[in-house]
Parts: structure tokens; C-alpha cells; sequence
């Protein structure tokens, strides 16, 4: 598996482990949480930046734009994070994210 991908799944994994049996207002009132979603997202984002272009075009199913996009806004704009728009990912993109990229061996 491609050294970018593994991070990109392991973060993934991350995650959703640290986020079982959690809800939006746990992510709202515990800046741990925050610190590590938003720490993995950045992960997540900087390693598919760093995907080769082949690859991204062998695999253009995969939303690689956006996936760094995500990373962008948290780095750039930490302080006006949307926690709504963070969780809608986590519950319910995060995991076929993973599908996708458990895809590309």
C-alpha cells in the first residue's frame, strides 16, 4: 500500500475510534476531541496532497480536492472551525473515504 494512503487510513482509523459512542455536543465541549479531529483531518488532508498525480488520476474517484481542502480550512481558519460540518464528515463520509482508499493497493 502506498505510503501516503497507509497514513490516510491510519488517521481514518484514529478517528473513528476516538469518536465511537460520541455526539456533536461532546465535539462541541471537549477541546480534546476537537485537538484530535481536527489534528487527523490535517493529517488526512496534507498526505492525499502529497498523493502523485498518477495515482490521483488512476483513482479519480476519490475526492482528492476536497480532502485537502479540508485541511486547509483548519489550518487557515482554526478559530472558525463549523464542528456541524466536521461531524457531518466524521459520521458520515469518513468511512467510505476508507473504502475508497482500502481500493488502491
Amino acid at each position: 500500500m502506498p505510503f501516503y494512503i497507509s497514513h490516510i487510513i491510519h488517521e481514518i482509523d484514529y478517528i473513528q475510534k476516538k469518536c465511537e459512542n460520541q455526539t456533536i455536543d461532546d465535539l462541541y465541549s471537549d477541546e480534546d476531541l476537537q485537538h484530535i479531529v481536527s489534528r487527523a483531518l490535517e493529517i488526512i488532508g496534507e498526505a492525499s496532497k502529497n498523493i502523485s498525480p498518477e495515482m490521483k488520476s488512476a483513482h479519480d474517484n476519490i475526492p482528492w480536492k476536497e480532502i485537502g481542502g479540508i485541511r486547509d480550512k483548519i489550518i487557515h481558519g482554526y478559530f472558525s472551525i463549523n464542528w456541524i460540518i466536521v461531524w457531518d464528515v466524521i459520521t458520515h463520509e469518513i468511512g467510505d473515504l476508507k473504502t475508497l482508499h482500502l481500493e488502491i493497493k
